[in-house]
């Protein structure tokens, strides 16, 4: 699963880094996401990113309860 995560995780930084969150936090936010996707999507791997969005999505609220630091961008992001 690590090596899943660090292949991706630049992936999903590179949004986040763009609209000013610091890369420290970016990191964070990514890992803990890309861990809570594979938790529930085991077969998360072989998707497209278009697979994922559609997974994060619909787990929400759910991936944000163990993440505690995208909960607090999504909410600071719609302000």
């Amino acid at each position: 699963m690590s090596e899943y995560i660090e292949a991706n995780i630049g992936y999903c930084m590179a949004p986040l880094i763009e609209n000013g969150v610091d890369s420290v936090k970016a990191r964070s936010i990514c890992k803990c996401t890309l861990e809570q996707l594979f938790i529930i999507e085991p077969k998360i791997r072989e998707m497209t990113s278009e697979e994922w969005n559609n997974i994060f999505n619909k787990k929400k609220e759910k991936i944000q309860e163990k993440c505690p630091a995208l909960k607090e961008f999504t909410k600071n992001a719609k302000n």
